[in-house]
């Protein structure tokens, strides 16, 4: 977060700005790089549910101690998903990049709304509703 910070000092742009805009690096970086995870999705809404399932897996397969967030997904209809961030790091502006990204990484226009989650701290709910 300090290098968050600084940067944004030195750039004027707004933490939260940078936090989305590296969120949406990460995602084209990852879709670039490991295209197997891709496959089998028939939209943005496969990937975020897959995230803690398949992801997060692999991910604890190279890194056994990593502190990873956790995503808990809620399809609420065919265009609506509700989905649970939490993290020990503040980073829910790299989390809402990283939905934003995975939207369009499929063709899709989405309205995305967050809102705090008061059980505990750096967790969010996201409503996600893909509108084409």
């Amino acid at each position: 977060m300090k290098v968050v910070e600084a940067f944004s000092e030195h750039s004027g742009l707004s933490p939260e700005v940078l936090q989305r805009k590296f969120g949406h690096w990460m995602h084209e970086h990852f879709a670039q790089n490991f295209p197997d995870f891709y496959k089998d999705k028939g939209g943005s809404f496969d990937m975020l549910e897959a995230l803690d399932g398949e992801i997060h897996v692999e991910v604890r397969k190279l890194y056994p101690e990593a502190e990873l967030p956790r995503f808990t997904t809620n399809r609420k209809s065919k265009t609506h998903l509700e989905m649970v961030y939490s993290s020990p790091r503040p980073l829910v502006g790299f989390c809402h990049g990283l939905i934003e990204a995975c939207t369009a990484n499929f063709g899709e226009t989405a309205e995305i709304e967050r809102g705090e989650t008061e059980a505990e701290d750096n967790c969010t709910t996201f409503q996600i509703k893909v509108t084409s």
